[in-house]
């Protein structure tokens, strides 16, 4: 990760969170604790009031705001997959609370990112949820290939059954 976009990660965890540690910014970047105390100056020089509370960690003045964060193509793929999953629940609450969240964050979503989320929605569906206990990266890609209309094979394997399959998804 460069410098940038290190700086830009760190801005965006001081307004999502109320305080954050040196420590806890050096482990989520992978970067030494000296490196973080070398970022804090920077975002200061670059006009960011940050807030340096001894022995605490750091904040943002109250009432800062910044530019809105555009979401990668990936990760509002993601948040839509995550509300269609949110409303398997059967906490009511937590459904209208998370619609509610996701709203508000769709509203920074470039035209051409709600477009395609919008495809997304339309051709996405969840069903009844069978948990096992398999890990995968491949729904980021399953997405993509949903809303940019490419062929995806996949090797599926039926509950109680040994054999593996293949499918396409167009």
């Amino acid at each position: 990760m460069s410098q940038l976009s290190r700086l830009i990660s760190i801005l965006a965890l001081l307004k999502s969170k109320r305080i954050i540690t040196a420590t806890e910014l050096s482990e989520k970047f992978d970067v030494s604790v000296r490196t973080i105390y070398r970022d804090i100056p920077k975002l200061e020089e670059a006009g960011v009031p940050v807030i340096t509370i001894e022995g605490v960690g750091y904040t943002l003045m109250d009432g800062y705001t910044v530019a809105p964060v555009q979401f990668s193509e990936k990760e509002a793929n993601d948040l839509i997959t995550a509300e269609l999953l949110v409303k398997q629940s059967n906490d009511s609450s937590f459904v209208e609370n998370f619609d509610e969240a996701t709203t508000k964050i769709k509203s920074f979503f470039r035209a051409y990112t709600q477009e395609k989320s919008e495809v997304l929605r339309s051709k996405i569906h969840v069903f009844n949820k069978i948990y096992e206990n398999i890990s995968s990266n491949a729904l980021a890609e399953i997405q993509l290939a949903i809303i940019n209309l490419n062929f995806t094979e996949i090797n599926y394997r039926k509950a109680n059954d040994t054999n593996i399959s293949f499918g396409l998804i167009t």
